[in-house]
């Protein structure tokens, strides 16, 4: 799937911890926090997603550093359309 740049999966970042360190009022918490999700990756893990755009990303939502060696290994392992927010995959979806 082509990257059509939206930039949606460089808005944000998730922290993950393991679920054993969470309470219930601790989740609930976090989700009284309305730019912040509990993700479960089903790993015994919980994945906080906080809103916060790359200062990478140009006013186009094109990275800046694509071509360098100094981009993150984690970028440079990301698919277009693998992420649940990626309009890329949604177009693709809603053209089936």
């Amino acid at each position: 799937m082509d990257c059509i740049c939206c930039g949606n999966c460089c808005k944000y970042v998730v922290i993950y911890m393991p679920l054993e360190l969470f309470k219930t009022k601790d989740l609930q918490w976090y989700l009284c926090h309305g730019c912040t999700f509990v993700i479960d990756n089903e790993k015994n893990m919980v994945g906080i997603k906080v809103p916060n755009r790359c200062r990478c990303l140009d006013e186009n939502n094109k990275c800046t550093i694509y071509d360098s060696p100094i981009r993150p290994e984690v970028c440079r392992k990301f698919e277009a359309g693998k992420d649940i927010n990626c309009e890329a995959k949604k177009l693709k979806e809603n053209s089936n």
